[in-house]
């Protein structure tokens, strides 16, 4: 199994990239940041513990992940800026960040892209 991640802020050109750059033979998972929003919103409650949820929705992600030869995660950073006041969107934003810091340990490769231009971290 092989493991390439790609971040970056919205409308950075991720998916184009992505897409002209693999073929239809690795499973494309875009705009992870708002699958994991999805999934949260059936398991959050207030005061919720982070590392549950995280552990909760990485496990789920590595179902999908594990089932395929190739995978390629598109992700926005969503980490930055002013903390939300809104206590789901503060949970949504934290556990994505955990999410994807995991991925990023166990990623193969991992991708900043910014103006469509990818740049190797990893």
């Amino acid at each position: 199994m092989k493991i390439d991640l790609y971040i970056g802020g919205h409308a950075q050109g991720k998916e184009e990239l992505v897409r002209n750059k693999y073929d239809s033979s690795a499973l494309i998972i875009n705009e992870l940041h708002i699958w994991i929003r999805e999934r949260l919103e059936g398991m959050y409650k207030d005061n919720a513990d982070m590392t549950v949820l995280t552990d909760d929705i990485s496990n789920m992600l590595w179902d999908i992940i594990n089932s395929n030869d190739k995978v390629v995660i598109i992700s926005d950073e969503i980490g930055g800026g002013i903390v939300p006041i809104d206590s789901f969107d503060r949970c949504w934003r934290e556990v994505t960040g955990r999410v994807l810091t995991r991925l990023a340990g166990k990623a193969d490769n991992v991708y900043r892209v910014i103006c469509g231009m990818e740049q190797k971290i990893k």
